[in-house]
């Protein structure tokens, strides 16, 4: 007796218990990876949207963006999962490492519904399920969005499948329906779907030219428009002009041409992966000599999509057109998705689907051919332990922030962020030795990397080193002008003028902020806390000079970010507040990695008025730079305004916890808490 996918009902639940079965046994060493210092801390650790479940907390996660994104599911989730395990960090792995099996058994069943091959069908879920780019969606935590989407991905497809194979009467479609509204609602890239509608119309021989092919994609059309439309606009909040960042014009192109290159060969050959990988600009212009390759390989993949639809193999044609759907809209053509990066390996999470059924496609045709068909089996078997043995080092990298940052730096040895963030993880595991060797090796690679001096520095200091401390900061100083307006230069003699109070030499800390003229009053030492909300201060309204085109082009990157945030502090001190806001966004568009840029432009919108501006740069603030405490009491602030107290009150301990004194009033608001 035969049910369902034309096989008898223990059959198939036979394989996919056995593939969910292999998975957790593969994949089970997920489980034991920790938070990493690479937005964890966001999504997780510090995230007050996820804390509870009371309505509150539930309309922020439906009617506001987060981190650039609106993906309310996928914060709905993670407060499902804090109130369940609490602070288990494991609950958290479980949860992700079932959806992404959930997932495999999916993709499996979706196969077998369109009437592919068992073994055709179970080596691309086991291969896909093993395969040593999907850890990042499943062990990093805050990948949560990536393997959740999928899951109503899929759904999503099966229901449409169950659509067009005349099964289910119109509930199959509205269930199509409303799982890719569910899909869009844990990430925007689930927009891929409709084009997915169409492709399987094409697997299944139905004809594309029949209206109703076409009428009844018009409700998903236009949910879709919507959701573009939407996320565009919570990238635009979120990031601003600095979203803009990175390479431009045939650069960038160019670049997505090349990271589409390197997903196919990826795919099929997992060599050289990455936790990250940086535009070959920012790594010593590593893999810049194969940038132009992308052009002539995708013309071929053109060519050889149309002449396998010429040849009928509706399989194959499936399979490379929807890697290749999936992918365009993670290839940077433009500016979103935002981040400073060539490609990700997340990205390919779902697009690996399709490459594997275009492969197993062709092996099934060539084994048939030569009379050979009951291989397939084997070689499905000898791929996913080819696979099964590949991905734990993948799961190692993914488990642990040191990992993650070093295997990074193993590509790119003179890669500032990655070695930055390696050394913050390394305090955080208490080996100071080692992250104050990293800091050191940055500082030895440029001197002017103000960034590591402070945190080396600081290390010092926390450490009961102040001399060292001293030291450092000192060196810095002889190599940096008082008055070039830079943030983190005023931070820098800021520290340093700190420690000498600390150690009893006022005269020689008054002197420190002297040099820094109108900066000092950035100062703790030369204002009391209970200002803080002037980091931004008003004063004359006098005209301030703009950078010249001959200054733009001069200076570095870096540079001219500074020099524009210091013009845009002048502005703001002059009130004049929308002028300051520009200069802002085009610093952050330069460098984004600043925290006091991220600080001074919220207070600048904090003064004007925009409070969930303010609120957002804040929280990027505190982001980018954990160790800023000013940061956080400026988020506290916004939140207090906002009438977030709890949120509010957590960023103040915070902050106190990084040596900011709190103002009275601010204890005050606290400690009145019920």
């Amino acid at each position: 007796m035969t049910t369902l996918y034309g096989m008898k009902k223990y059959e198939w639940i036979a394989l996919a218990l056995g593939l969910w079965i292999i998975g957790r046994l593969v994949l089970g060493s997920a489980l034991g990876g920790q938070l990493l210092n690479y937005d964890d801390e966001r999504y997780i650790a510090s995230n007050a949207v996820i804390d509870t479940l009371d309505s509150d907390h539930m309309r922020q996660m439906f009617t506001g963006f987060f981190d650039g994104h609106y993906h309310p599911l996928t914060l709905l989730s993670l407060a499902i999962d804090k109130a369940v395990f609490e602070d288990d960090i494991t609950g958290h792995h479980r949860v992700s490492l079932g959806l992404h099996l959930l997932n495999s058994v999916l993709l499996l069943l979706l196969l077998l519904k369109m009437g592919l091959d068992r073994w055709v069908s179970v080596g691309v879920a086991l291969v896909w399920m093993l395969h040593p780019m999907q850890p990042e969606s499943f062990v990093w935590m805050t990948e949560r969005k990536n393997v959740l989407y999928a899951f109503f991905f899929g759904l999503s497809a099966y229901s449409y499948l169950h659509h067009l194979q005349g099964k289910g009467g119109r509930w199959a479609i509205w269930a199509a329906y409303g799982f890719a509204l569910l899909s869009l609602l844990s990430k925007a890239q689930a927009v891929v779907l409709l084009p997915l509608w169409f492709l399987l119309d094409h697997a299944l021989g139905r004809s594309l030219k029949a209206r109703q092919t076409w009428v009844e994609k018009l409700p998903l059309a236009l949910i879709f428009v919507g959701f573009v439309a939407v996320t565009a606009q919570a990238q635009t909040v979120q990031w601003g002009a600095s979203m803009h960042a990175g390479p431009g014009g045939l650069e960038r192109p160019m670049l997505a041409l090349y990271a589409f290159v390197l997903y196919f060969l990826k795919g099929l050959i997992p060599f050289g992966l990455s936790a990250y990988y940086p535009y070959p600009s920012d790594c010593g212009g590593n893999g810049a000599g194969w940038v132009w390759m992308g052009i002539p390989f995708l013309l071929g993949y053109g060519y050889v999509l149309y002449r396998l639809y010429v040849m009928g193999r509706r399989t194959t044609v499936f399979g490379l057109a929807f890697f290749l759907l999936n992918l365009l809209p993670v290839l940077k053509f433009g500016s979103i998705p935002f981040g400073e990066y060539l490609m990700a390996d997340r990205y390919a999470y779902i697009p690996l689907a399709g490459l594997w059924l275009a492969v197993f496609a062709e092996l099934q045709s060539l084994l048939s051919r030569m009379g050979r068909g009951s291989l397939l089996a084997y070689i499905a078997g000898a791929l996913g332990l080819v696979m099964a043995i590949a991905v734990q080092p993948r799961i190692d990298t993914w488990s642990r922030s040191e990992a993650l940052w070093s295997e990074v730096l193993e590509r790119c040895p003179d890669y500032f962020h990655a070695r930055n963030m390696r050394a913050l993880a390394r305090v955080a595991d208490g080996r100071n030795a080692e992250a104050a060797a990293d800091w050191t090796a940055s500082l030895e690679t440029d001197p002017l990397r103000t960034e590591a001096r402070l945190n080396l520095a600081i290390l010092y200091a926390k450490t009961a080193q102040p001399a060292e401390a001293l030291r450092v900061l000192n060196e810095g100083i002889h190599l940096l002008n008082p008055l070039d307006s830079a943030p983190e230069t005023a931070r820098l003699y800021n520290t340093a003028a700190a420690l000498y109070a600390r150690g009893g030499q006022a005269q020689r800390a008054l002197s420190l902020l002297d040099s820094l003229g109108p900066q000092r009053a950035d100062s703790a030492l030369y204002r009391s806390l209970s200002g803080a909300r002037g980091v931004i201060e008003h004063s004359s309204k006098e005209e301030i000079p703009v950078l010249s085109e001959v200054d733009r082009e001069q200076a570095s990157r870096r540079e001219k970010a500074s020099v524009l945030s210091g013009r845009a502090t002048e502005l703001a001190k002059a009130g004049r507040f929308p002028e300051a806001k520009r200069l802002f966004a085009e610093a952050l568009k330069l460098d984004s990695t600043n925290a006091r840029i991220w600080l001074n432009s919220g207070t600048n919108k904090a003064q004007s008025g925009d409070l969930e501006g303010a609120l957002r740069d804040f929280e990027r603030c505190v982001a980018t730079d954990p160790q800023l405490g000013i940061g956080y009491l400026m988020l506290g602030m916004a939140l207090k305004d906002k009438g977030a107290k709890g949120a509010a009150c957590a960023a103040f301990v915070q902050a106190q916890s990084l040596g900011v004194a709190l103002p009275p009033d601010v204890r005050s608001y606290c400690s009145s808490r019920p």
